[in-house]
């Protein structure tokens, strides 16, 4: 298994991105090949594996059905499948958000906090449900930066169950980052995740509604991250780059922060937002039997 891994990273890197959709820039170098690419890649593979078993089939089909119908109609009526960057409303300026000092550690940062303020459509259906998540309305991020802000800046989004400051300081290596390549930094924490969490489990309500959790978290995500951008550009950022793992992060590069011409920034045609396509879209038939147990 990882010789293949290395003749697929090594023999054929730019093909496979391009088909898998991850976007390829020429002023970024592609990795080369390695026995720990190779791990890392395998490693991927076993956790997406082990996620599309445990993920929820025919137990709930009459309910996700009924939500994503409901949904597709509210959707069609607005016109979002047609134009759906009209579905991505322009947030306001991120002015003055609130910093306290923390420390993990020998790791020395600032937690950055304000309130997110997204909301969806008052006539979405899911609008009483994920303005439930009570938590989830404060924006949280773990700043890392150096007295001189005229530098290059890195905006982290971490994984799916991440969210702590532990685990997204340690997994992008935040020490190494600032200290070694002199950059700023921003560990943004996703919708759901960490402190703005209701459940026990961070995460663990990503996935409890077809519909609701993941248009509206991607959604607010993208919302609350060109608030960040802004607030990092106007902190004097030479450079702004996206460093992201798992969930939505292929479409979160900054061009695309700007510009969000998908329904609820996730590519993926497996991701249970293709709900919100048309009956008749390959994608969405492939949700209904993947998840629904329907034709």
């Amino acid at each position: 298994m990882l010789g293949g891994g290395l003749v697929t990273v090594g023999a054929d890197r730019r093909s496979w991105a391009e088909r898998v959709g991850h976007p390829v820039a020429d002023d970024v170098p592609v990795p080369s090949p390695s026995i720990s690419l190779a791990l890392k890649q395998t490693l991927d593979e076993a956790i997406l594996w082990g996620m599309a078993r445990l993920s929820p089939r025919t137990a709930l089909a009459e309910p996700a059905r009924r939500e994503l119908d409901r949904a597709l109609d509210f959707h069609e009526r607005r016109g979002w499948l047609d134009r759906p960057d009209e579905f991505h409303r322009s947030p306001p300026d991120l002015d003055r958000p609130s910093f306290s000092a923390a420390k993990i550690g020998q790791t020395h940062y600032e937690h950055m906090t304000f309130e997110s303020g997204y909301k969806p459509d008052p006539e979405d259906p899911a609008l009483e449900q994920w303005l439930g998540f009570q938590n989830n309305q404060t924006a949280h991020a773990w700043v890392k930066r150096h007295p001189q802000a005229e530098r290059p800046w890195l905006i982290c989004v971490h994984g799916y169950g991440m969210g702590s400051a532990l685990a997204d300081l340690g997994a992008f290596r935040v020490d190494s980052l600032h200290r070694g390549h002199g950059l700023n930094l921003v560990s943004y924490v996703a919708p759901l995740h960490g402190p703005r969490a209701s459940s026990g489990y961070r995460g663990g309500e990503y996935f409890t509604n077809l519909h609701a959790t993941p248009v509206h978290a991607a959604a607010q995500a993208l919302w609350d991250l060109r608030r960040i951008l802004g607030w990092v550009r106007r902190q004097g950022a030479t450079q702004v780059g996206v460093y992201g793992l798992s969930l939505c992060v292929d479409r979160l590069s900054p061009r695309r922060l700007r510009r969000t011409p998908r329904l609820c920034g996730l590519r993926d045609p497996r991701s249970r937002a293709a709900g919100t396509l048309p009956a008749s879209h390959p994608c969405r038939r492939a949700t209904r039997r993947r998840f629904l147990g329907r034709r």
